[in-house]
């Protein structure tokens, strides 16, 4: 029987840890009357998820790395190219993240689009977006049949990413419709899940890969009678 690979377990948990610390800390510091009045504007941009360049985001930009190295070491170990692109995609959004290039393509089409209550770049970049990650699922869950586990994480993790997604794509007409909760507007609770989802989304993606690698070059150990 093959032994469960451990350490992308232990490892995938810890960050999923950081993940939620990171987003009760931005929850507490932008959501919370009493607590966001004590800290200073500066502490509060270093943990604001919202940030491009804060603590969350840097974090962010190792998650989706995590999830582009383990898709592609996992493909080049089985020899499935479609799952090494799936690791050069990761890479790309890791990278899209870093230099904003999506809400750059954005700017360019904003003046024409601006009357359709969606961001631009959800409106250029959505569907094909769309399409890769769906490929990129059908091409890892295919080499996971008999790992449910994996699987269901699998499909999760993408879940995560098109629902952060989604909520992007509505990001705009929420803003303007002026709804608050407990005197804070709509908007920045949404903005909370978004970012939460895009840190599990590539993390539990990094974690069925990472054990799927972790299988594919580990020789299985037998078991003494």
């Amino acid at each position: 029987m093959l032994d469960q690979p451990r350490l992308p377990r232990r490892v995938a948990l810890a960050a999923i840890g950081v993940a939620c610390s990171l987003t009760a800390l931005h929850s507490s510091l932008e959501l919370s009357y009493r607590i966001r009045h004590l800290a200073s504007i500066e502490t509060r941009s270093w943990f604001d998820m919202r940030c491009d360049y804060g603590i969350p985001a840097c974090f962010a930009f190792l998650c989706y790395a995590a999830a582009g190295v383990a898709c592609f070491g996992w493909g080049r170990a089985i020899r499935s190219v479609p799952i090494m692109l799936t690791g050069v995609l990761f890479v790309l959004l890791m990278i899209d993240d870093v230099f904003m290039l999506h809400e750059r393509v954005g700017s360019y089409f904003w003046a024409v689009m601006e009357s359709t209550g969606v961001y631009s770049w959800v409106l250029v970049l959505g569907l094909p977006l769309a399409a890769a990650g769906l490929a990129a699922f059908r091409a890892c869950q295919r080499h996971l049949a008999s790992y449910r586990s994996a699987r269901l994480r699998l499909l999760t993790g993408f879940a995560c990413l098109g629902v952060a997604v989604a909520i992007e794509a509505v990001e705009v007409q929420t803003t303007n419709s002026g709804i608050r909760l407990r005197g804070i507007d709509l908007v920045v609770y949404l903005q909370t899940v978004e970012e939460f989802l895009e840190l599990l989304g590539p993390l539990l993606v990094a974690w069925s890969a990472a054990e799927a690698w972790q299988r594919a070059t580990s020789k299985p150990l037998i078991a003494k009678s």
